[in-house]
């Protein structure tokens, strides 16, 4: 059986480090874990009534890649952690071609 590679989220503010509980598989970043600099587009957009629209750029958050960690036999043999502490932050006139 193939060794399953789970990237968990964290988050980080003036309290530290926080599960953000958002789980990615390798194939979810083209096969690649993220490094230190990666940007991520946040996937999800505000809960608001009425939703937004997600393609406007100005309602997205980008994601950006702290640093990252290796838990390679966390969970016995078949799962190794990466765990990625992002910063969210807006998405910049510049990166709007991104939010597709």
């Amino acid at each position: 059986m193939a060794k399953q590679t789970c990237i968990r989220l964290y988050g980080i503010d003036e309290d530290g480090l926080y599960d953000r509980k958002e789980d990615y598989d390798l194939e979810d970043f083209g096969g690649a874990v993220p490094s230190v600099g990666d940007r991520i587009l946040d996937p999800g957009v505000p809960g608001m009534k009425p939703p937004l629209d997600r393609r406007d750029y100005r309602n997205r958050k980008m994601l950006e890649v702290r640093s990252r960690y290796f838990y390679p036999l966390a969970h016995g043999d078949e799962t190794a952690y990466v765990m990625l502490v992002v910063s969210p932050r807006p998405v910049s006139e510049d990166e709007q071609e991104a939010v597709l």
